[in-house]
């Protein structure tokens, strides 16, 4: 009995001196790794899990494509905003020289017979008349046409007024537009065109008439006014 209880001493100091190098052995690892990784035992379930979570990221890896999901048709609500299509404005090029505008004077007359202009255009200045053997205001040109010669309206315009006075005779005047008026004495017919009436550019209105009052060693003419806004001015200067 004595010696199996020695025996069982020496297996149980033996047991001893294992469990405890195991121990030691044990601690060494685990107090290295905390050396080493900074880590305790405690934190070795979530180091594992985070590295498990994690993946690697390649970067050349091809992208997949992801079909957008779709709704069943039943699930589209009826107040969804319709679906917005973009408007594309058709861009025009803008030219880098502007367009040149081209003006035309509104009034631009004609001659109203075709003949010879005669005197000067004396204006506001008193001329002395052999005609009538007085001073006057000779605000008009004469020219000098044969008897019957068509009489034309300088521009378009409208019969203001017509006059067939006893002794100078049959004078009309047609008014303008822009102000302008035009006065035509010593005519031979007041038929053609009545007052009130629109006339057209060249349209015939009379004929050159014989009256003596009109008439002188050249032979007959027509005495022709232009107005602006009832201001005589000169015809050839327009």
């Amino acid at each position: 009995m004595k010696n199996l209880s020695v025996k069982l001493k020496k297996v149980y100091s033996g047991f001893l001196i294992v469990f405890s190098i195991i121990v030691i052995i044990t601690v060494c690892f685990f107090m290295n790794l905390w050396y080493k990784f900074g880590i305790t035992l405690k934190q070795i379930p979530s180091v594992m899990t985070v590295q498990k979570e994690s993946q690697p990221v390649l970067l050349n890896a091809p992208e997949v494509n992801q079909e957008p999901e779709t709704v069943p048709q039943g699930e589209i609500s009826e107040t969804s905003p319709p679906a917005v299509i973009p408007v594309y404005e058709e861009i025009v090029p803008v030219s880098a020289e502007p367009e040149e505008v081209i003006t035309k004077n509104p009034f631009t007359p004609i001659c109203p017979i075709a003949g010879k202009e005669f005197g000067e255009y004396k204006g506001d200045k008193l001329t002395f008349s052999s005609l009538f053997d007085d001073w006057r205001i000779y605000n008009g040109v004469d020219i000098y046409a044969e008897e019957n010669t068509p009489v034309l309206a300088v521009e378009d315009g409208t019969v203001e007024k017509i006059i067939n006075d006893k002794i100078l005779g049959i004078s009309i005047i047609i008014s303008h537009s822009e102000g302008y008026s035009s006065v035509y004495e010593n005519l031979s017919t007041d038929t053609l065109v009545s007052e009130g009436e629109n006339v057209t550019r060249e349209q015939i209105i009379s004929g050159m008439g014989t009256n003596k009052f009109y008439k002188d060693k050249n032979g007959n003419y027509l005495h022709f006014e232009l107005k602006k806004n009832g201001k005589d001015i000169n015809p050839s200067s327009i």
